[in-house]
């Protein structure tokens, strides 16, 4: 077979003589005799007057003239297989007969017997009756031509016995020449992307799961209808996503670094002094550097003091910087800052106190001016966001909660906004930590819970007793009751030292607890942390109502019925009648 030919080539057709011959080789190989011949009248004798009749017959030591060879009779067929009776003159084998050309020997040689053949082996028993075999005249190419050949692996019709090869007339056939029919041509190729639907050759690369390093390239056929190129473009999608995913990749970095290092950013403008706390971390500094309009970033200045190891030595007190620096300048800066913590001045705002008081307090100091103006000033600024973020109502005309009481450290000179400013930040970050789950079960706002912890402010001396006292408030308020803490009215007229008369407990009014239901419209003072997270989490008790117990330094009796209430507010009252004045004392 041709590797180049793209099909089978047609055998050639051997002669007669060569298919004799053929026949002669393998009977030598099959006797083990190399020097046997035909003797004249066998089957594969040639042809009388032909020249290889001329020849000698056969290599050196060839027996010559050998006896009449006799072929045995053809035994009789059985009854069961009898054939219907032949016409005296034989027909030739018609087209697809089994017989083939071997059995038209009898009609070779001439009308001398043939002896048995194969000849018996040496010691055998002679063979039965023989019949004359009658030479028949040579048969010419043409018609040795017509006979049909068989093909390679068929099978003769009839009966054949497993033990013997097939035979003709009580003789062996010799095998037929094998014939192999030439396949059909090969398809030329086609060209190479030539497709009918003038799309790309699909064309991928797919990974060995055994071996990661190797690869292998996989074309689709031609006219495959599903790939047209599909897979190339899905590598090239890939490809595309990957590098998308990489210039974003660099382009962050980029960025960040742009951002961190600031290589455009200046010095500075506006020269300002900027108070840093005491003990203040690098997130603390960058908070108060954002807000003071030195930074653009408090984060990104952290980033950078922790980057240049200056996490916690930044120095404190009141430093000399600019506005709009970029973060190495300012780190600069502080470093080698001016630092006057001699300049520094301590405002400290106790827990509870009204802004009223607290104003009131800074005048008599001739500390902060303009602090009450200030606070209204600053709530219309930032209305909604505290609205947002608390839920002040529309109505509220004042910070009050929301001004958280603590010890603030301001430079010299400083302004009441200054201070409302600090004010509002620290109350962020200490009411940012408290939890709200349980005054958000009881459908309670922020602005709410702040009211409660100005109540409770002003109505506890023990911490331990100022969930106690949110549980009364909480309990009230569920029952539908007035709240009936007199420091409700005391911050609507402005009396906290001088007694209250019963007369001015009867006026009506939005702060009376005593004559309304429900909490107050604002909260009456500015709680600590403690109040706040009491009034965030009351304790889980029944009572509704306390009074101060006599000579115990500010100690409530807490009572569930009015019964027990009764009693503990007779005590009271015999106490005070017996001191001539308040019992509460130490």
């Amino acid at each position: 077979m041709s590797l180049f030919s793209g099909g089978r080539r047609e055998p050639r057709e051997r002669t007669e003589e060569e298919r004799r011959q053929a026949m002669i080789d393998r009977e030598r190989r099959r006797s083990g005799d190399a020097t046997w011949s035909p003797p004249p009248g066998h089957p594969l004798a040639p042809p009388a007057g032909s020249a290889a009749a001329a020849a000698p017959p056969g290599p050196a030591g060839a027996a010559q003239g050998a006896e009449p060879v006799l072929r045995p009779a053809r035994p009789a067929q059985p009854a069961a297989a009898a054939q219907p009776a032949q016409p005296a003159s034989t027909p030739a084998a018609a087209p697809g007969d089994d017989a083939g050309w071997w059995d038209d020997a009898e009609s070779f040689g001439s009308d001398q017997p043939v002896a048995a053949w194969p000849p018996p082996a040496p010691g055998a028993a002679a063979p039965v009756a023989a019949e004359p075999v009658r030479p028949a005249p040579a048969r010419p190419a043409a018609a040795d031509a017509a006979q049909p050949r068989r093909r390679a692996g068929a099978q003769p019709a009839g009966p054949a016995s497993p033990e013997a090869p097939a035979a003709t007339n009580g003789r062996a056939r010799p095998a037929e020449p094998l014939k192999i029919d030439p396949e059909p041509p090969a398809q030329p190729p086609a060209p190479a992307f030539d497709l009918p639907d003038h799309r790309q050759v699909a064309v991928h690369r797919r990974r060995s799961f055994a071996s990661r390093s190797t690869s292998r390239t996989v074309v689709s056929p031609p006219g495959d209808a599903n790939m047209g190129g599909s897979l190339g473009r899905g590598r090239s999608r890939r490809r595309k996503l990957a590098l998308l995913v990489v210039f974003l990749f660099l382009a962050g970095v980029a960025w960040s670094q742009w951002t961190l290092w600031q290589p455009l950013k200046g010095g500075g403008t506006e020269e300002i002094s900027v108070e840093i706390p005491e003990g203040s971390g690098a997130s603390a500094v960058g908070d108060k550097l954002y807000e003071a309009g030195v930074v653009d970033s408090a984060r990104l200045f952290t980033l950078r003091a922790v980057i240049a190891g200056q996490r916690n030595d930044l120095p404190s007190g009141l430093v000399k910087l600019k506005k709009d620096m970029s973060y190495g300048a300012a780190l600069a800066a502080l470093n080698g800052g001016t630092v006057n913590p001699l300049d520094l001045q301590n405002i400290t705002i106790p827990e509870g106190l009204s802004i009223r008081e607290i104003a009131a307090r800074f005048k008599r100091q001739n500390t902060v001016d303009g602090y009450g103006a200030t606070a209204v000033k600053v709530l219309r600024e930032r209305r909604e966001e505290l609205r947002a973020d608390y839920g002040v109502p529309k109505n509220a005309r004042t910070l009050e909660g929301l001004l958280f009481p603590s010890t603030y450290e301001l430079p010299a000179g400083f302004t009441a906004r200054d201070l409302i400013d600090r004010q509002l930040q620290a109350f962020e970050q200490n009411f940012g930590g408290v939890s709200m789950t349980k005054a958000k079960k009881a459908n309670l706002t922020p602005y709410e819970v702040l009211t409660i912890a100005s109540m409770v402010e002003r109505e506890a001396r023990l911490t331990r007793e100022r969930p106690l006292i949110a549980a009364v408030i909480y309990n009230r308020l569920k029952a539908g009751m007035p709240l009936g803490i007199d420091a409700t009215f005391r911050y609507a007229s402005g009396n906290w030292t001088d007694p209250i008369k019963q007369s001015e407990l009867d006026r009506d009014g939005p702060f009376n607890s005593r004559t309304r239901t429900g909490l107050p419209p604002t909260p009456i003072g500015n709680p600590g942390l403690a109040s706040i997270e009491a009034a965030a989490k009351p304790a889980n008790v029944p009572y509704l109502y306390f009074v101060v117990k006599p000579g115990r330094c500010g100690e409530h009796a807490f009572a569930a019925t009015a019964d027990k209430f009764a009693q503990d507010s007779a005590k009271y009252n015999a106490a005070r009648d017996a001191a001539g004045g308040s019992p509460d004392t130490c």
